[in-house]
């Protein structure tokens, strides 16, 4: 399990895994299994569903929990720039909505979930 924690000390974000990989000297953590995430929206302005160049979406302050519910395998976490990645199915849900994905990432400074392309 990864969680990672706000500024404040408050937990935001949790990652779970059956079997992580950690290199510490470079501060990454991988799983190929099955992965699961809870992503917390982070405080500050409301401002959801952005779109980025027509296919993307960056997901912030989603659902009336501020949660994302995440299901994915094939995961990197970098602890330096706390971003997530996977280039595998993501399936994803919410208070207001659920959908499917190939590749994501997740920028957990920034709270944003960021989806490769649509799930065919």
């Amino acid at each position: 399990m990864i969680e990672i924690y706000g500024e404040d000390g408050t937990q935001t974000d949790k990652i779970t895994g059956d079997e992580f990989e950690y290199d510490q000297k470079s501060g990454i953590a991988s799983a190929q299994g099955p992965v699961e995430m809870i992503l917390t929206r982070p405080p500050g302005p409301t401002g959801a569903g952005k779109k980025i160049d027509g296919s993307h979406t960056a997901t912030g302050a989603v659902g009336d929990s501020g949660q994302v519910q995440v299901k994915t395998s094939g995961v990197t976490f970098d602890r330096n720039t706390g971003v997530v990645t996977t280039d595998q199915r993501v399936d994803f849900s919410m208070a207001k909505g659920y959908g499917s994905a190939v590749g994501a990432s997740y920028d957990s400074q920034r709270g944003y979930l960021t989806l490769v392309q649509a799930w065919s």
